[in-house]
């Protein structure tokens, strides 16, 4: 393990799948404010993500609103201490994949509208 707690394993696992890639260069320059605002936003929207996608990987689980736990199957992803988790990385587990095949076939069939 990475020596963090139980809590920290989750949060480790989050850091993991956000360091898939960095926010967007602007080619725009922004004042400082709107600067920082944005970038708590990118970084909200991808801890959410994160989340959300460990989640449908069952590698944590929520135990009640706004708290979550990691699994059994979280702990062992840890165990073999991952260079960084992200899709291509969770599509070896059968739940993320079915969920994220069902997703793409769901904006396929808007965009054929």
């Amino acid at each position: 393990m990475y020596g963090w707690g139980s809590y920290g394993d989750v949060w480790g696992l989050m850091f993991l799948f956000l360091m898939i890639r960095r926010p967007p260069e602007s080619k725009q320059s922004r004042s400082s404010a709107a600067s920082d605002v944005y970038k708590r936003q990118v970084f909200h929207n991808r801890v959410a993500w994160a989340r959300a996608y460990m989640k449908m990987a069952k590698l944590i689980e929520n135990t009640q609103r706004g708290v979550f736990r990691i699994t059994a199957r979280g702990n062992d992803v840890l165990q073999k201490k991952p260079h960084k988790i992200d899709i291509s990385f969770l599509m070896q587990f059968p739940e993320f994949a079915e969920r994220r095949k069902a997703e793409q076939n769901k904006l396929k069939k808007k965009k054929d509208f």
